[in-house]
């Protein structure tokens, strides 16, 4: 995954490991959620795009608004049941969650089967820097995008390291 606009490696890592606790809460039949994190170039990210909800993070200290935080992992796999997108700064500052995107119209070739929420994730990829991490309300997968392309699959059941997290498995 080409890393843009200073996106911390722990950043990517971070956001991976949250989306595919998403997408093992998808997995094992729980909440029909998905979610699209937005990684780095957040000021382009944001032009255009507008909060649906009031941020849930405004006002809370800097620690409680990092992506690398692992204690504040159950929060993000609750605010992802609310609709609209994760913004967050290459460093792993989450800016805004509940954000709604508004992409410009670009060609994009992905595969079939994928909706809206990689569709957008994908066109706002071809004409910013950010990297989206998406996780499907269908089947769990979390893919990423960069540069309007898809160039990550994962299955949210198979262990990946290096990523270490306090997660408890229930």
């Amino acid at each position: 995954i080409k890393l843009t606009d200073g996106i911390r490696p722990t950043v990517l890592e971070a956001a991976l490991a949250v989306a595919c606790r998403i997408g093992r809460v998808v997995r094992r039949g729980g909440e029909r959620t998905g979610a699209i994190f937005l990684l780095g170039d957040s000021l382009n990210v944001l032009k255009g795009s507008r909060q649906l909800i009031p941020n849930p993070f405004h006002g809370h200290e800097d620690r409680l608004r990092q992506i690398t935080n692992f204690e504040i992992h159950d929060a993000l796999v609750e605010f992802s049941k609310l609709d609209g997108a994760f913004v967050v700064r290459g460093d792993g500052f989450i800016q805004s969650a509940g954000v709604y995107l508004v992409p410009n119209e670009v060609e994009l070739q992905l595969p079939a089967g994928l909706g809206a929420r990689h569709t957008t994730a994908a066109a706002i990829t071809a004409y910013t820097a950010a990297t989206a991490v998406v996780v499907s309300a269908t089947d769990g997968n979390v893919r990423a995008f960069s540069a309007g392309r898809m160039v990550l699959q994962m299955d949210p059941d198979v262990p990946y390291g290096p990523v270490v997290s306090n997660e408890k498995e229930n």
